[in-house]
């Protein structure tokens, strides 16, 4: 499978978008980690907004966005036991 670097998300996306910029600011208060996590999750949200806000025009990422679920519930890592059951021989 190939997927053309354009269409993934990678910390130097984050890190020249405005958002990441501002967050790297931040370096040494947060540590790296939450850098990098605040970053992602900050980054996903900017685009996510510029979705809503702009429904008639093709955003970066939009593709990406769209297949994420709309609920934590909708995490595997958040399942229940029985719900985990479920996944029972699957790939996950």
């Amino acid at each position: 499978m190939f997927i053309p670097h354009n269409l993934v998300i990678t910390p130097d996306i984050i890190s020249n978008s405005n958002i990441g910029r501002s967050i790297i600011e931040k370096r040494e208060i947060w540590g790296e980690g939450l850098v990098t996590y605040f970053g992602l999750t900050a980054f996903i949200m900017m685009v996510k907004k510029k979705i809503v806000s702009t429904p008639n025009k093709r955003v970066q990422f939009s593709e990406y966005i769209d297949l994420l679920p709309l609920s934590s519930r909708e995490f595997p890592v958040l399942f229940n036991n029985k719900e985990l059951e479920y996944l029972n021989g699957s790939h996950l």
